[in-house]
Formats: structure tokens, sequence, C-alpha cells
């Protein structure tokens, strides 16, 4: 169901009561107007309220947990977080509302999960005093071409354990 915006109920509520009352729109009074408006903000306010408790919190939550938005996150044990932290003394004057909940869970740790890319690497092992399972001394060739830096220390012809550690940070890094 597609909500109206309150302007257009305004305006038929308007028609109506002119319609009702045979009246033509130039006999429309501010008084009346704002009599009639008066009248349909109190009776949208009650729709309204009444649209939004038609939902229990048990579908609600549910809604929650269903919700694109909320992929990742336990909005199960966020709710308990919630009411925890709702408990303690600081935080006594935050009332439990679903707009408060709603903002608690777009700030909740989510659990991401990715599926491993087509054609990926394997995982490349990130401890630099450990022998990479890769090959090191290739990405060595690629990083710091001879032509290049003529003068350098050859590390593809030195062991894993003889270049130094930075170096073979920035080795593991070109290799993720």
């Amino acid at each position: 169901m597609n909500a109206r915006p309150f302007g257009d109920g305004l305006a038929d509520a308007v028609r109506k009561y002119l319609a009702d009352n045979a009246l033509k729109q130039s006999q429309l009074t501010g008084a009346m107007l704002a009599d009639i408006g008066q009248r349909y903000f109190d009776h949208y306010q009650s729709q309204q309220k009444a649209k939004k408790n038609a939902q229990s919190d048990e579908e609600w939550l549910a809604e929650l947990q269903a919700d694109e938005a909320n992929r990742g996150v336990d909005v199960q044990g966020e709710l308990a977080k919630a009411k925890f932290w709702l408990k303690q003394p600081a935080n006594a004057h935050r009332k439990f509302t679903r707009a408060f909940f709603i903002n608690w869970l777009l700030k909740a740790d989510r659990i991401v999960t990715e599926a491993p890319k087509t054609g990926a690497r394997a995982p490349v092992s990130q401890d630099p005093y450990q022998l990479p399972s890769f090959d090191w001394p290739r990405i060595v060739a690629q990083l710091w071409p001879r032509e290049s830096y003529p003068n350098r220390t050859p590390y593809e012809e030195m062991r894993w354990q003889e270049i130094p550690v930075s170096t073979r940070i920035s080795i593991i890094k070109a290799a993720s």
C-alpha cells in the first residue's frame, strides 16, 4: 500500500468539506481552513500511530533480520547488547525505541564473508621471518629490475633470511 502525502489527503478533506456543506471555494474562510486542517492532522496522526502499532515487535525484528541492509549483523545479539547498554546508570535517561535500535544496528559490527575470487592467489604468509610460499625472487626482479638499480644488492641471489626485514615486508605486500 502506497502512503499518500499529507498534503494530498488534506486537499481531499477540504474538497469533501466544501461538497458536504454545499460551499464554493471562494466561500472558504481562514478559520474554516484552519479547522479542517487541524481535524485532518489529528486524523492523520491517529492513522500513523495505528500503522506503527499494527506490526508486533517480533514481526519488526524479523523484518530487520531479513533486510539486506542488516546482512552480516546479528540482530538478536545486538538487541541484547542495546538493552544491556540502556540498563547502565549512565544511560538511564535514554529510551528504547525502534528509531534508537535502527541507529544502533547501523553502527553494529558486521560479519563480512567474501566469496573467493576466481583465479585468486593462494594466501600469502604475512610473517617476514618465515620463508614465503610464493616465488619471491621473481617479485624482487619485478620491483627492483637490475637495469634500473645496477648498484643494488642482488636480493634474488640471497637467501630469504639475509634480506633486510623491511625489504621482506615490501616483497610480501607486493605478492598479496
